[in-house]
């Protein structure tokens, strides 16, 4: 008897199963799919110092985009990635509306529903946030799902927090928050980070050092290809059928950069991050240089006090004693200025030593 045949009645029975389970799940992979994906700032010497308005796409962005185009195309021909080179040093609005923009094309070009997925890394996930707003007055847009990959603010440039709005999973917006629990830059260098956003917070990130883990939460999120997370999210938020599904999988784990992604340049980058922390060493000057000045002023001028009192009755004295009150002055006085330059220097000595080596050279962080 041979043991290894298959029974073909038995298979018959499975297949049929499988095809039922596919007719039971109520696929929305029909509907046009249009993903955004917002990069974070583009952290480096030259956009740091002197600013490059913080466009430009990674790698590890480029790959996150190319990976959902291959698991979306998979599903609907229609389904498009596009890839948002936003002035991420500038204003986030400026960056969201550029996307809604083009948004508004793509609906007033191809008529009836469609569905959107924004995916926001970062800082990314403000001009993500605006993109949102402006996208659900459209009312093309069915269904809106947003990914907020460890939001990040910069105070410097009037970042708050995000306030995203939430209707459940299966209502029009549908909100995902990936954390690592580590609080950015912890020496308050002015980074707004790990706070709940309304919907679903979850735990993200490789852990260990807060740098390392926020600048390579996109690989994180890539990782496993297929069985990533990003694909999870894609394929839950479609409501894809296992055969769907097999196939979106399949697709996202070929090797490759997809030919497909569209990119989009959105102008209306600030001008770096040299001009914030410039004011911000400026004022602590300021403070540091009329706090040291008006006390040696005071000392000063109740010594030259006393010595003229003292000696009131010798005038030569007296002009003697003013003299030397006023050298005193001058040197305070520069004393203070000295004591101002050291208070700069160990400013700017303080917040360099604060970044890590592999930080200092061109890297996406934010």
């Amino acid at each position: 008897m041979n043991f290894n045949r298959k029974n073909p009645e038995r298979q018959s029975v499975r297949l049929t199963l499988e095809a039922l389970e596919d007719r039971l799940v109520l696929s929305q992979t029909a509907v046009p799919l249009d993903v955004f994906v917002f990069h974070g700032t583009q952290l480096s010497a030259s956009s740091v110092l002197f600013g490059d308005g913080g466009h430009g796409l990674d790698d590890n962005i480029k790959a996150m985009a190319s990976m959902a185009y291959k698991a979306v195309h998979a599903l609907n021909g229609k389904d498009r990635v596009i890839d948002v080179d936003w002035g991420s040093i500038g204003s986030p609005a400026k960056g969201g509306h550029g996307a809604a923009q083009d948004l508004h094309q793509i609906l007033q070009q191809e008529h009836g529903p469609h569905d959107v997925e924004v995916i926001g890394f970062s800082r990314g996930g403000y001009a993500a946030e605006a993109f949102i707003k402006e996208s659900l007055r459209e009312p093309g847009v069915r269904r809106l799902q947003a990914v907020f990959l460890d939001p990040t603010g910069i105070n410097a440039l009037g970042d708050g927090k995000l306030q995203p709005q939430e209707n459940g999973p299966w209502g029009r917006e549908h909100n995902i928050s990936y954390h690592d629990g580590l609080h950015f830059l912890p020496g308050g260098l002015g980074v707004t980070d790990e706070y709940s956003l309304a919907g679903e917070n979850r735990p993200g990130g490789d852990g260990g050092n807060a740098l390392k883990s926020h600048a390579g939460f996109p690989n994180w999120y890539t990782a496993g290809g297929g069985q990533s997370r990003l694909v999870q999210d894609l394929l839950t938020f479609e409501q894809a059928t296992p055969a769907q599904a097999a196939a979106a999988k399949s697709a996202a784990a070929a090797s490759g950069l997809a030919t497909g992604v569209q990119e989009l340049y959105v102008p209306g980058g600030g001008p770096g991050l040299l001009l914030p922390l410039l004011v911000s060493v400026g004022e602590h000057a300021i403070e540091v240089l009329v706090d040291d000045a008006g006390r040696a002023l005071e000392v000063a001028a109740g010594k030259a006090g006393q010595f003229i009192v003292a000696t009131f009755d010798k005038p030569g004295h007296a002009v003697s004693a003013l003299l030397n009150s006023a050298g005193t002055v001058v040197k305070t006085a520069t004393g203070a200025a000295d004591s101002l330059e050291h208070a700069v220097e160990h400013f700017a000595e303080s917040v360099w030593n604060d970044v890590p080596n592999w930080i200092k050279h061109p890297f996406g962080l934010f």
